[in-house]
């Protein structure tokens, strides 16, 4: 691919080796979460506890008013 002053854009082979590691840690998760995983049950327990949940619901109420 080329710029507009004629420059060829290349993109990095450590770049594309770091998007591709993010990219399959999201899927992992989200495997995990869709096979009802008891780790994530047992996180976010343990998040409403402490309180994250309530904070978290506080500020998701601000964004959706």
């Amino acid at each position: 691919m080329r710029t507009n002053d004629g420059d060829v854009m290349t993109m990095t082979l450590a770049t594309a080796g770091e998007t591709a590691v993010n990219v399959s840690k999201v899927v992992v998760l989200l495997d995990h979460i869709k096979n009802n995983r008891i780790e994530y049950l047992l996180l976010v327990a343990i998040g409403h506890l402490v309180g994250a949940t309530a904070f978290i619901s506080e500020r998701a109420a601000g964004v959706c008013a």
